[in-house]
């Protein structure tokens, strides 16, 4: 009995799914060693350069994440893919600490929360685009791997 095409792309699909969310679950929690930003970086909301995954899974914000460098500049990527959760980074966003002394504690620290809007000017984000790229991106990895 033939699969029909569209049974093995749900299947494969599924599949990858699956194995994306386990892969994230394996990352550690902190990210265990430096890594070289790669050449091509570009600033625009996309993950492509980023070849080799991210490097860490923060579970308290249930997204993968890199901290990079290049010879001039600090980069963090973060990766969600849940909708709820990009809902809570785009209303609160994401604050990066760079403490010198290695602790925990955020009183010496220098902090960056990012993005920040303005009372009532906080975008809206179609999620059937969201998902298209998500897909897109998903489409990408594996054709890498």
């Amino acid at each position: 009995m033939a699969i029909s095409s569209l049974k093995c792309r749900s299947l494969a699909l599924l599949i990858f799914t699956v194995s994306l969310s386990a892969s994230a679950q394996r990352l550690p929690s902190l990210q265990k060693a430096g890594v070289k930003a790669p050449l091509n970086i570009k600033i625009d909301g996309k993950s492509t350069e980023w070849r080799h995954g991210l490097q860490a899974y923060n579970r308290a914000i249930q997204a993968q994440y890199t901290v990079a460098n290049d010879d001039k500049r600090l980069y963090l990527i973060v990766r969600a893919d849940k909708r709820e959760i990009i809902n809570k980074i785009i209303n609160g966003g994401i604050s990066f600490s760079i403490n010198k002394n290695n602790k925990k504690s955020t009183d010496d620290a220098v902090m960056v929360t990012y993005p920040i809007f303005a009372r009532g000017n906080r975008p809206t984000i179609g999620f059937n685009h969201l998902s298209e790229a998500l897909d897109n991106e998903k489409d990408q990895k594996s054709a890498i791997q």
